[in-house]
């Protein structure tokens, strides 16, 4: 009979009982079975080095950021960044094919130059 008992209930039941009973054993684990990290000291070493870097910044700042960025994108919020993406890749090679075409027409340039002379 217990047995039967034990098998209805779930692990994240047993590790909330555990944690009570004994905090120091149980780490505590994300629903896809990762550790969880404890946000606050990550928080004000962020808050630190930004400091350092100069800005004004505090945790609630932080907060936020991130609360922002842990929101999941949309299929179009996914689509607009794929295309400023490749608007990217396509802006730098342009750009790159433009500086290969001076620096050939620079040097054809300076052969005319040594040719007159």
């Amino acid at each position: 009979m217990i047995e039967n008992t034990r098998e209805g209930v779930t692990k994240r039941t047993l590790t909330s009982v555990w944690k009570k009973l004994w905090p120091d054993r149980v780490v505590e684990r994300d629903s896809e079975g990762f550790e969880t990290v404890p946000v606050e000291p990550a928080v004000n070493e962020i808050v630190s080095l930004v400091k350092i870097g100069g800005l004004e910044v505090d945790s609630n700042d932080i907060d936020e950021l991130v609360e922002e960025h842990s929101q999941e994108l949309s299929t179009e919020e996914l689509a607009e960044l794929h295309c400023a993406s490749q608007q990217e890749v396509v802006e730098e090679s342009l750009s790159e094919k433009d500086e290969e075409v001076t620096a050939k027409q620079q040097s054809s340039d300076a052969i005319r130059e040594m040719l007159k002379a």
